[in-house]
């Protein structure tokens, strides 16, 4: 999550047709994600567990009415963080 550039053989992997897009999150969109999965699902996420809801509250629009799976992962988030992210997102 935190590289200058993919890793080259997991995204030549991707790019070989398995996937249809990659969309880029800021910390700021994760945070939210986190502050929405706290409140409303009562699950606790890092910031890298939290990118792929972040992706799809960013995608919102052009996700109606279709199912969407989200994996959330890895709660190991800094308590001071997980604060920041309930007050101020």
């Amino acid at each position: 999550m935190a590289t200058a550039r993919a890793y080259e053989l997991p995204f030549s992997i991707l790019r070989g047709g398995r996937i249809d897009d990659v969309v880029l999150v800021s910390d700021d969109e994760m945070l939210r994600a986190i502050k929405e999965l706290a409140l409303n699902a009562g699950q606790v996420a890092e910031l890298a567990g939290a990118a792929a809801l972040a992706a799809a509250m960013k995608l919102r629009s052009q996700l109606v009415s279709k199912k969407v799976v989200v994996m959330v992962t890895g709660g190991n988030i800094d308590p001071e963080l997980f604060m920041k992210a309930l007050e101020n997102y």
